[in-house]
């Protein structure tokens, strides 16, 4: 068991370093510490009978859990949100979906506000975007990722800590 963990242990790093975007108040030793509990997992979980290689196994395994450690931590953190141009207000993640609503509607045109809020604090698929909003898949990704370049440009978050 040692001996496969040690082998795959690489799979680790790939994964962090295949992630395209790791918030700034996340540690690389966190990620590192969730990816190895989810690798010692996947080894323990791999069927020698199944059609994928033990390899590819761990990696989703490890994939899979990192990226859900992202989605937890950055919920549970409490953030300080400067609008540019506006003044500054302390949110708690229970009420930021109802007092960010008015002020990201400043910045968003139309249907992205509320795409962008059912996308991030709603949590719905693209396909369940492109259902709700009468869209193509496709469309529906452009108008998220629009929204967040939008949001980028005129958003600062700075966490708490």
């Amino acid at each position: 068991m040692d001996s496969l963990i040690k082998a795959n242990e690489g799979l680790v790093h790939q994964v962090i370093n295949d992630l395209l975007y790791i918030p700034h108040n996340i540690e690389r030793e966190d990620l590192e510490q969730v990816g190895k509990i989810a690798l010692w997992e996947a080894i323990q979980s791999y069927d020698e009978n199944c059609e994928h290689k033990l390899s590819t196994h761990c990696y989703r395994k490890i994939y899979l859990e990192i990226i859900d450690y992202l989605r937890k931590s950055q919920a549970k953190k409490r953030q300080e949100i400067f609008i540019k141009g506006g003044m500054a207000e302390d949110f708690s993640e229970d009420i930021i979906g109802n007092l960010l609503m008015d002020e990201i509607k400043r910045f968003l045109p139309g249907d992205h506000s509320n795409l962008f809020f059912d996308k991030s604090v709603g949590d719905m698929t693209y396909s369940q975007l492109s259902n709700k909003y009468g869209l193509s898949n496709r469309q529906a990704r452009y108008k998220f990722k629009k929204a967040v370049e939008i949001l980028r440009d005129n958003i600062v978050w700075e966490e708490n800590r």
